[in-house]
């Protein structure tokens, strides 16, 4: 992990925490899969560690090997003239509203295939809208 630290110009803790956070997003997913669709293998529960060990081993060897680059959560809250302060708001980003900006559907496009463009998949995606 050291040298692919320094190879990728971070630290040890960054690289760790971003497979570890791939692995347990992968986890969860292929639950809620065979869960709610029944599409993927069931993961026994009970043998979690087992699984973000290799999880976490696959990860590492898709990112040396592959070059792949996965993003295991992002979330986007979508508001039109909020100021998050409602007291009754579903919208997780209350302490976070300092840094929310405004832009056009097009401009959040853009940005967004921006990011899709760079990246070799996002495991869980949440598009958050107001309930109005």
């Amino acid at each position: 992990m050291e040298n692919l630290a320094q190879n990728c110009v971070t630290s040890k803790d960054y690289l760790t925490a971003y497979f570890k956070s791939n692995a347990f997003s992968r986890f969860g997913v292929e639950i809620k899969k065979y869960i709610w669709f029944k599409q993927a293998r069931f993961l026994n529960p009970m043998k979690k560690e087992y699984y973000l060990r290799r999880f976490v081993e696959e990860e590492i060897s898709k990112f040396i090997n592959k070059g792949e680059v996965n993003i295991p959560f992002l979330e986007f809250s979508l508001v039109t003239g909020c100021n998050f302060e409602c007291k009754s708001c579903e919208i997780p980003l209350q302490a976070f509203s300092q840094n929310r900006i405004q832009i056009t559907a097009e401009q959040f496009k853009t940005q967004f295939d921006k990011i899709c463009n760079s990246v070799s998949s996002i495991r869980h995606l949440v598009l958050t809208l107001p309930n109005r």
